[in-house]
């Protein structure tokens, strides 16, 4: 049990709750508020949960927009690669490769957080590639259609051949 990260945590937390049963007063009942472990691990989830907010409620905002076919509409803005990662997250590696094509686009047309040359220095080595033509597929702006008839797999047109 003590091989994995899991199980030395797990160990050392029942090593902690013996330690809290060996000075306790006879008949008395454990408080977590007072418990400074239980309280600290409490105040990093809450901190986690308050620093991925912003990215959680940019991902719902960049979903709304792709399922409208609008998210071309918006500029990018610092953190979009964390919330691309959240939208991967949630649906799939399919809206990956939109929001890749709207954050390269975004790159080298310099938009958004991406006019400041620091930012553009800091996504060099993000996993986007430059758009072969305009600013985003449209696979990312939903211009499909319903059923997405007609179209290849990454958006082109496909030729149809009529028999006779």
């Amino acid at each position: 049990m003590a091989d994995d990260e899991r199980g030395r945590a797990e160990l050392a937390e029942w090593e902690r709750i013996d330690q809290l049963l060996a000075v306790a007063v006879p008949n008395a009942v454990y408080d977590p508020d007072a418990d400074v472990a239980v309280q600290e691990e409490l105040a990093a989830v809450e901190a986690e949960l308050r620093e991925a907010a912003p990215v959680a409620a940019r991902a719902d905002e960049l979903q709304a927009l792709r399922g409208l076919g609008s998210m071309e509409q918006t500029e990018p803005r610092e953190g979009d690669e964390a919330v691309r990662d959240e939208l991967t997250r949630r649906a799939g590696s399919y809206v990956q490769k939109d929001v890749d094509a709207c954050l390269a686009h975004a790159l080298a047309a310099h938009l958004g957080h991406y006019t400041d040359p620091a930012a553009r220095a800091a996504a060099a080595d993000l996993p986007v590639h430059p758009p072969k033509r305009g600013p985003c597929p449209a696979s990312a702006t939903g211009r499909r259609g319903a059923s997405g008839a007609g179209r290849g797999p990454d958006g082109p047109p496909v030729p149809r051949r009529i028999v006779r």
